[in-house]
């Protein structure tokens, strides 16, 4: 559940360091796995989104 508060924290926190418009945001429990999907319209070069999402080594850390 910690790990859920950290991303979602994250998601939100993220509007301060670029524009961002959250369209929408759920998460549902099933079983011992949570899944988040959000909608955002961010204000950034599509190449430096991509950079930031394929991260894979930095991943843990969003």
């Amino acid at each position: 559940m910690a790990r859920i508060a950290l991303i979602l924290f994250a998601i939100l926190s993220s509007a301060a360091l670029m524009a961002e418009i959250l369209q929408s945001l759920e998460v549902r429990h099933e079983g011992r796995h949570y899944h988040l999907v959000s909608e955002s319209y961010l204000s950034a070069p599509i190449e430096e989104v991509f950079k930031v999402l394929v991260d894979y080594e930095q991943f843990e850390k969003i």
